[in-house]
């Protein structure tokens, strides 16, 4: 297997040509604040990023795309920026889980993640990106097994929680009646919206949250 070429000078003026899968974003059309990030990279983090430009908000922190991975702090300095992704409105969940933190500090991980809808680390770049932070949050996709006696399982996929919070009080009042025996959940993305709607089963003050 031959190995990879050096990388060459006129490399990076190559990589802004090189089609990608959402069209190139013209400077004055990048949200604001984006264009200031932009300039910061060096010429090797700003080769990478070609390649994301115009869906920054799916750079992986810690790439040479991600530009400073130090961007919101570290463990001597802490959190310089969490004041930037805070809600206004948290949920019931979110609230629990930063009065605990204090206690437990690894918990607060979680929360800046519920907050950020991914980890802290991309902020740098999905702070502007309001719409797609929002889209994050959101995401669905739980699946409902019902099974029954002598019947093949059924799976219904639900992909926003009020109708998923409908179907699920809708049977509740069958499982376990007649041929409806038992009903399995599966939640393949655990977006901040899920977990809060997880949650809302049980009051704000019998929240488990496991501390290891």
């Amino acid at each position: 297997m031959p190995f990879p070429r050096r990388r060459q000078k006129g490399d990076l003026e190559a990589a802004s040509t090189v089609p990608r899968n959402m069209g190139p974003v013209r400077k004055n059309e990048r949200p604001a604040g984006l264009q200031d990030a932009i300039d910061e990279l060096d010429e090797r983090q700003r080769l990478y990023w070609s390649r994301w430009e115009g869906r920054e908000h799916d750079i992986l922190p810690h790439t040479d795309a991600g530009g400073d991975a130090y961007y919101i702090g570290d463990i001597y300095d802490g959190l310089r920026c969490a004041q930037e992704w805070e809600l206004d409105n948290p949920g019931p969940y979110l609230q629990r889980i930063r009065a605990l933190s204090s206690e437990s500090p690894h918990l607060m991980y979680l929360a800046h993640w519920m907050e950020v809808t991914a980890s802290p680390p991309k902020w740098t770049w999905l702070k502007h990106f309001p719409e797609n932070r929002a889209l994050r949050a959101a995401r669905t996709k739980v699946g409902i097994v019902d099974l029954s006696q002598n019947a093949p399982a059924t799976v219904t996929e639900y992909k926003d929680t009020t109708s998923l919070e409908q179907a699920l009080a809708l049977a509740s009042g069958h499982l376990g009646t007649g041929t409806f025996r038992a009903r399995l959940v599966v939640v393949e993305y655990l977006s901040r919206d899920v977990i809060e709607w997880y949650s809302r089963k049980r009051p704000p003050s019998q929240l488990r949250v496991d501390n290891y």
